[in-house]
């Protein structure tokens, strides 16, 4: 059971890592493009929209998605009809939701540009509501295909829409339009990957037209456990998106702009907890309440920390060597500000990394109301937080809500995993993390001496970053953490970190 777990770990996280890693490079490449097509203004312009648009996708799926996935994993091994009726129930409550979605945005956009008083809003969040539509049928169906464990799928469909918004932006900055423009191209490119992952999620994975009998009412469970759900998530994205809209209200869109650019890279850093969150969702669905379940869990739990220290760590302490010379190359001095906001939001990165199985415990043993109660109590601490220091300190007033409220959240919430699973900490998994810290440090160290001595640059920054990765995987090595011969085996999923190093 233990090689089990193992195996659809690695599997799941490797093949939604490259997904991740490859979408996330074009959507680098595409912010490049955008940031210094639009101008730090404009850039924040853009996203404040976007993020209107993510609240909006969130209150649309009234928690569903989370909910589906929860309920797939399940049941998928012994009730696969009620499954199947369930997707068809949904998928047409999907439909409507998407149209009411689309409806109420564009007509509430004049209310946008009151509010964070930018004029040029309003028409941007016209267009944004067939982003919004979009979004809801491809997150859905992400989540369904989540469920059935097809992250190969998953993998494809990011990478395709990633292509298809760098080719449209290309096309519409090429045509001179603006930040309507720009969205435009967005919504045009999630909306045909949506229509595809439909057709492919309801007659390649689900199949409902092959329907038995089925055993249960899914839908009715999957909406009674929805709202929690809901409410967890809507907090949740209170206190990790609702900086940039405080930052809209209080301040200026440059300050949105240099904010988000960093934030935006942040999410970009954070691919492989992502991935190793999306893998081990349903993994632990399907664990709670079988045999062995208190083993087993304690188990993935130590696995799961242990991956995310060692693809996480040397990217904190690599980011305080070459954050703000990075920032300063790529993106252009204008947006130099948001190379100090992306140092001063690494110990975020270090919370987000212990979070990675929260959501996916608690939501997957049926405590989706406890998550819902954390979560509202970051939120409030984060809103807090962000009026009393956004206004006096502007964007490190919004970077340090986010870091101790994200804090707060993530510690009390493991501890009270640690708890009431029973987790059993295992000493050799301390001791690998303990290493791969003190590797990250002392490549960090010598990174930093390489950056001076390379002189900076582009040329300086590939060196440091290039040296960086090859000092670390040597480190690790000589450590006797992870071989070399090991890390080629992680790559092709054959060997998990856990395993002991000869």
């Amino acid at each position: 059971m233990t090689d089990d777990i193992e195996q659809r770990n690695i599997a799941g996280t490797r093949y939604s890592f490259i997904g991740r890693t490859i979408s996330s490079a074009t959507l680098f490449l595409l912010s490049i493009i955008v940031a210094r097509y639009l101008g730090a203004e404009a850039f924040g312009e853009l996203s404040l929209a976007l993020t209107i648009i993510a609240f909006a996708a969130v209150i649309s799926d009234a928690g569903i998605n989370r909910s589906v996935q929860k309920h797939i994993s399940q049941y998928l091994g012994e009730d696969r009809a009620s499954i199947q009726r369930a997707y068809k129930s949904i998928l047409s409550i999907k439909a409507l939701s998407g149209l009411a979605g689309l409806i109420i945005l564009y007509a509430g956009a004049p209310v946008f540009s009151e509010v964070f008083h930018t004029e040029t809003l309003g028409p941007v969040m016209k267009i944004g509501a067939l982003l919004l539509a979009a979004i809801i049928f491809l997150e859905f169906n992400q989540t369904v295909l989540q469920g059935y464990e097809c992250f190969k799928k998953i993998c494809l469909a990011n990478v395709l829409e990633a292509g298809l918004k760098l080719i449209f932006t290309v096309v519409i900055i090429y045509m001179g339009l603006d930040v309507a423009g720009i969205i435009a191209g967005y919504a045009a490119s999630t909306l045909a990957v949506s229509i595809i992952l439909t057709i492919v999620v309801y007659f390649g994975v689900v199949k409902p037209g092959n329907i038995n009998r089925p055993h249960r009412n899914l839908t009715g469970e999957i909406i009674r456990y929805s709202p929690p759900i809901l409410f967890s998530t809507i907090f949740f994205i209170m206190y990790t998106r609702f900086d940039i809209l405080a930052l809209g209200y209080f301040g200026e869109t440059t300050d949105v702009g240099h904010y988000s650019l960093a934030v935006g890279l942040i999410d970009n850093l954070l691919i492989p907890v992502a991935a190793i969150e999306t893998a081990v969702m349903p993994i632990a669905a399907s664990l709670y309440g079988k045999k062995e379940s208190r083993t087993n869990l304690s188990r993935l739990f130590n696995q799961t920390l242990t991956n995310g220290f060692f693809f996480m760590m040397p990217v904190i302490f690599g980011l305080l060597v070459v954050a703000r010379s990075f920032v300063t190359e790529v993106y252009g001095p204008e947006f130099m500000d948001s190379g100090l906001i992306l140092m001063a939001l690494t110990p975020f990165i270090l919370t987000k990394t212990l979070a990675v199985l929260n959501g996916a415990y608690l939501i997957g043993a049926n405590k989706a109301k406890t998550f819902m109660n954390y979560t509202f109590g970051a939120m409030l601490l984060n809103l807090f937080l962000l009026g009393t220091l956004v206004p006096v300190f502007g964007v490190y007033g919004a970077a340090l809500a986010r870091i101790i409220s994200h804090a707060v959240l993530t510690f009390s919430m493991l501890f009270y995993i640690i708890r009431a699973f029973r987790i059993r900490i295992e000493g050799e998994s301390v001791i690998k993390d303990l290493k791969i810290v003190a590797s990250s440090v002392v490549m960090a160290v010598l990174c930093h001496i390489i950056m001076i001595v390379s002189g900076g640059g582009i040329p300086g920054l590939v060196l440091t970053i290039g040296s960086g990765v090859l000092i670390y995987v040597v480190l690790l090595d000589l450590t006797k953490t992870i071989s070399f011969n090991d890390l080629l085996k992680i790559a092709h999923g054959d060997l998990s970190l856990k395993q002991d190093v000869k």
